[in-house]
Order: C-alpha cells, then structure tokens, then sequence
C-alpha cells in the first residue's frame, strides 16, 4: 500500500495564521525579550533576595550556628556573642571527616576567643531538618526561650522556616545571616557557586512546600 502523500504546505496550521496575529506575535516576542533584558539585573537581583531573611536579634538565650561554609558563619556568630546578643553558642553540624561539623566550628569558636564553657554543640545532623530537631533537645535541657539563627544569607528563609515549624510555640527565633564575600562581591547569577546554590535553594523550598518535607 503506498503511504499517503504528506499535507500540502498550505494545510499547515501555522501557515494558516494571519499576518496580523503573526505580527502581533512577533512583537510581543521581542518586547518580552527587551523587557527581559532591561530589567534583567533588578530580576536577578530580587530572586537572590527572596532566600533571605534577617530579623535582628538584640538579645538571645543562645546562638545558634548551622554548619556548611569554612568559618564565616562562627566568625559572625562570635562578633554577636561579643556584641553581648546572647551568652552561650551552639554549634550544629554533624559527622564529616573523621570528626564533625560541630567540633570543627568548637574549635574554631574558642580560637576567636570564645570560652569553652560558652558552646554547647550538637553534632549529629545532616540536614538544616536534622538541625532543627537534634537540637531541640539541647535547647530544651539548657530551659531555651529565644534563640539568634545564624547561617548564610541564601539558606536563611529556608533555616527560618525549617525551625519555626520544629522549634515549641513559647520560643522566639531571630534570623541574623551571614552574607559571604563571594556574594557581596558579585552577583550570584555571575559564577558557578552562586547559580548552584540559588537553584538548589529554590528546588528544596519547592519541595518542602509541595512534600511538607525539607532537607
């Protein structure tokens, strides 16, 4: 049987367009296109600033710091402690390395001056969720009623939230990020780290909205 032969060009729906809605088309095209690169740094620009959020903190019971960079956040958190924000530091990051995150920012902390018997650590997390929930019981030994967030500006909505869904409804929680260099330097659309963590930020959030689970 031979195949039926192919539609004639004119039988093409897209050709069946008028000129005018093809015009129309075009031109609204090309003005989402303008528009789009007018206005591209500004969009940019407030996508990385819908990850973070700061409340500040005058005064706390503690401060608590999540692990995940190379020391800028126990830096910042030690200028709070010294600021008189709170007496006590808990580190919260769990095993890495033959050791853990906690102890890591531990040493780190006492390093910067901070007395050893100001931090307490929590050192079995591994996610912002576990964070959250294996230092509940810390915070609650200790009779915690408020408490200074500390972590990076682009994982602080995400900390905020995770917490304030974890934390009982008597204790406060104030978000103070630390905003790293690389980020202040540049904007984050403009190398691989910066685009690399803005999306998976976005992709966790989305799922913990869409799952009621977060990481």
């Amino acid at each position: 049987m031979r195949p039926f032969p192919p539609s004639p060009p004119s039988d093409y729906i897209w050709l069946r367009v008028s000129k005018r809605r093809a015009k129309l088309g075009l031109l609204l095209c090309l003005s989402a296109t303008l528009l789009l690169a007018a206005f591209r740094r500004p969009l940019l620009t407030a996508v990385g600033d819908r990850l973070q959020v700061r409340t500040p903190c005058k005064t706390a019971d503690v401060i608590v710091v999540l692990a995940g960079d190379p020391g800028d956040r126990v830096r910042h958190a030690v200028g709070l402690y010294r600021k008189g924000v709170a007496p006590k530091l808990l580190m919260s990051g769990g095993p890495t390395g033959g050791t853990s995150w906690a102890e890591i920012m531990r040493r780190q902390a006492i390093g910067l001056g901070v007395p050893e018997r100001d931090i307490w650590i929590q050192d079995r997390s591994t996610s912002t969720t576990e964070d959250a929930r294996l230092s509940l019981p810390v915070l609650e030994a200790h009779g915690v009623k408020s408490i200074c967030l500390v972590t990076s500006c682009y994982h602080s909505r995400r900390a905020a939230r995770t917490f304030r869904g974890i934390l009982p409804e008597g204790c406060a929680l104030a978000v103070e990020p630390e905003i790293p260099a690389w980020w202040r330097e540049r904007p984050w659309w403009q190398h691989d780290l910066g685009l690399l963590i803005v999306c998976t930020e976005y992709a966790k959030l989305a799922w913990g909205s869409l799952f009621a689970a977060e990481y």
